[in-house]
């Protein structure tokens, strides 16, 4: 009776040891790379709001945090020729030449009309030269020739002047606030946003307030999104290295690395030498998990990063190690 009890406790440790390890595989200690979704997808996007986008073959659809194919390619989005992540509670897809939107049960609720698209933030989506409400409503109607998402209230937006294109930013009521000034614009994070200034091939980067100032002085060469978690990738001349500085201008991950993204949960994901592997290290400038990817979209997002092993390879997700060192 002993026996056959060791045996059962036995094998139902064993059943919650595959259950629970389903999907993940712990390359090793040093790596601290595990899998939450084994490569398997010909295009992954990162997770948004608990889904992510995936493709295989020709067919788009949207997965958990297990893997698990939520739509299932039935109805309108299995002739969709794209699809986007969901920003707040709904998505853009693309049919027939048009975009239109669903929500998270996928279900049309702005019909596919228009010839461009964004993702809703803070309530409004740019189809290029104007923005719409959730009920693809125009609300600011087209006075530039481009524009970019809302951000912290603002959104960047571009006019050609004279062949010259000439960027700044307007509020939620389509009031400029920041007058087109700069070569280009992107959208504020942390309070700064990223523009430039000077013609395209002698074009410098700085960091502007809400007041149109100068905070960090155009002196760089280029500049990867804007500041994250206090801290932004720039490039200081054209033929040199990535490093971080803070608010301050100051560098406080020296230049080194032939590639970088935005901190995400933590981590940024760099290159560190030419046409090499990608990974990620902390804010101290050290890797967390080694140079290893051919290609990586960005970073963590909600606990987990796309990630591809080999070049022309499938896409896959791994978990973050300092949010899994954390439980």
């Amino acid at each position: 009776m002993k026996v056959r009890l060791f045996a059962l406790l036995v094998l139902t440790s064993l059943a919650v040891t595959l259950l629970f390890s389903y999907g993940r595989t712990q390359t090793s200690d040093k790596d601290n790379v595990i899998w939450q979704i084994e490569p398997q997808f010909d295009q992954a996007f990162q997770f948004s709001e608990g889904l992510a986008v995936v493709r295989n073959g020709g067919n788009w659809n949207y997965i958990n945090k297990n893997g698990k194919i939520q739509y299932n390619s039935f109805g309108i989005l299995s002739h969709a020729t794209f699809a986007d992540n969901f920003s707040e509670g709904l998505a853009a897809i693309k049919y027939e030449g048009k975009w239109g939107y669903i929500n998270k049960q996928f279900k049309i609720v702005i019909n596919p009309q228009f010839y461009d698209r964004g993702s809703f933030s803070e309530g409004l989506a740019c189809m290029r030269t104007f923005y719409i409400n959730k009920k693809g409503e125009t609300v600011i109607r087209n006075t530039f020739d481009w524009g970019g998402d809302f951000s912290e209230g603002l959104a960047d937006v571009h006019v050609i002047v004279e062949g010259k294109t000439k960027a700044g930013f307007i509020n939620k009521e389509g009031k400029v606030v920041i007058e087109p000034q700069f070569a280009s614009a992107y959208s504020f994070r942390e309070g700064l946003a990223v523009v430039s200034v000077g013609d395209p091939l002698k074009r410098k980067y700085g960091f502007i307030d809400k007041e149109g100032k100068f905070v960090i002085e155009p002196v760089f060469y280029n500049v990867s999104n804007g500041f994250y978690e206090g801290l932004a990738a720039v490039q200081k001349d054209k033929n040199g290295k990535y490093g971080f500085i803070n608010k301050k201008g100051e560098f406080v991950i020296k230049p080194q690395f032939e590639n970088a993204y935005w901190f995400c949960e933590g981590l940024a994901a760099v290159q560190k030498e030419k046409d090499g592997k990608m990974g990620f290290i902390d804010k101290e400038g050290k890797f967390v998990i080694e140079p290893q990817f051919s290609w990586i979209r960005y970073g963590f997002y909600e606990g987990l990063a796309v990630v591809q092993k080999e070049k022309d390879g499938k896409y896959g997700y791994i978990k973050n190690p300092l949010k899994t060192s954390r439980q």
